[in-house]
């Protein structure tokens, strides 16, 4: 995989993808004040308001903030056609996004239904616009290829999180019946069918190309997301109809078994990659990796010994796979893209000299500087789950310090493209 096989001509207004990428760190900025300010009570018991606030906060907020901005950006660049009338159709989708995620987040917070009702409007709005254009772009463009075909089973499990999502939330805002028997589906294809899901068809195009690999095997690359949405697939349709446990949990087990043969072929290729030096974007990874196998074994052992860990396995997926994987991403894309939109503007006018390297626009050492913090984080988090009183607050201060310093990066970022172009 090289750059010639991308085609970057075709890559949108810089400002689109980076108002969805410096919006998501705010949003988990928030999420951890709230963790501040309630204390490890947040972490008890996940039907509590305020743990809901939180997790959507993470998960719609972070999370999905960042991979729709991804998408804006990464469609039209491996596929050559991009999402109808991007510049207008992205703000609209942020700007409702933003509200949605927000209105939510007080909603649940305060149990307000009234807010929980707007969000159910703007998140709703949101996704009515933005999942039928990134449909029609996935399944029209010419180009095929295995990490174009993950993303169309990640967006069909979109569709399906979504749909689930806007129930659930309607039911929270009093408008319907409230059917919280839906919520393990509702988890599953988000998290697994949506968030691992694009994050597998991302690494198909951005490990081979940014950490200078061999691409993914045929055989993995294929079939591992199709496999793991027909999985999905039958696990729902025997959660709702046929609650017998062994058949869900051989399922699960075997969805595990697809998500380690991503893992095992995900380090096998990062060991045996061609670029010597290691940087960022390679540790970040690394450590989601980890992570990805540390939530699969909390969930395997939560399962045999019939123990309630769903608390402690979201929050281990969120931040020690999740985040790292995006902090890695991010650190690649967005200097890529400062450099790509300056060197089209400047390249033949008396400024080109002014145009920054890559390792200028963000620096190795801010980089790993935030790596630093990540690990800590993770690290005093853990020691909170043994001893809550000592490690909590110092975790908690730690994960608000790492959003900061990786949003102030991001905004560096913008700053110096700024400066450059002025």
């Amino acid at each position: 995989m090289n750059f010639a096989s991308l085609s970057l001509n075709q890559a949108p207004a810089i400002s689109i993808p980076l108002r969805f990428f410096i919006t998501a760190p705010i949003f988990a900025m928030i999420a951890m004040v709230l963790w501040l300010i309630n204390g490890p009570e947040l972490m008890q018991d996940r039907w509590l308001p305020q743990t809901l606030a939180f997790t959507h906060l993470m998960t719609l907020g972070f999370i999905t903030m960042t991979m729709m901005g991804a998408l804006f950006q990464l469609l039209p660049v491996i596929s050559g056609g991009g999402i109808f009338a991007a510049n207008y159709t992205s703000t609209i989708i942020h700007a409702l996004l933003t509200l949605g995620v927000a209105s939510m987040g007080y909603g649940f917070y305060n149990s307000n239904e009234l807010f929980m009702q707007a969000a159910s409007i703007f998140l709703g709005l949101a996704f009515a616009i933005f999942l039928p254009l990134l449909t029609h772009a996935l399944f029209t463009t010419p180009v095929s290829n295995d990490a174009l075909r993950s993303m169309r089973v990640a967006v069909l499990s979109l569709w399906i999180a979504s749909g689930l999502g806007l129930w659930l939330l309607l039911g929270h805002s009093g408008i319907t019946s409230l059917a919280r028997q839906n919520t393990p589906i509702h988890l599953a294809w988000a998290a697994i069918g949506w968030i691992n899901v694009m994050i597998i068809s991302i690494a198909y195009q951005v490990i081979p190309m940014f950490q200078v690999t061999h691409d993914y095997p045929k055989l993995i690359s294929r079939w591992l997301t199709p496999g793991v949405f027909i999985l999905l697939i039958i696990w729902s349709l025997l959660h709702a109809w046929l609650p017998v446990a062994w058949p869900q949990y051989i399922l699960t087990l075997l969805i595990c078994l697809f998500l380690l043969a991503f893992i095992s072929i995900t380090v096998h290729l990062q060991m045996q990659r061609k670029k010597a030096l290691a940087d960022a974007n390679l540790y970040f990874w690394f450590a989601g990796i980890a992570g990805l196998f540390f939530c699969m074994l909390l969930f395997l052992y939560a399962e045999a010994v019939d123990a309630d860990m769903d608390t402690a396995i979201g929050m281990a997926f969120i931040f020690s796979f999740v985040v790292p994987i995006i902090n890695g991403m991010l650190y690649k894309i967005v200097p890529f893209l400062v450099w790509l939109h300056l060197t089209r503007k400047l390249a033949f006018t008396e400024k080109r000299k002014k145009i920054p390297t890559l390792f200028d626009i963000i620096s190795h050492a801010r980089c790993m500087t935030q790596f630093g913090l990540h690990v800590l984080a993770l690290i005093l988090t853990l020691l909170s789950f043994i001893y809550p009183a000592w490690f909590f607050y110092p975790a908690v201060v730690s994960w608000l310090v790492n959003f900061f310093v990786f949003w102030l990066n991001i905004v560096g970022a913008v700053i110096i493209y700024r400066k450059t172009i002025a």
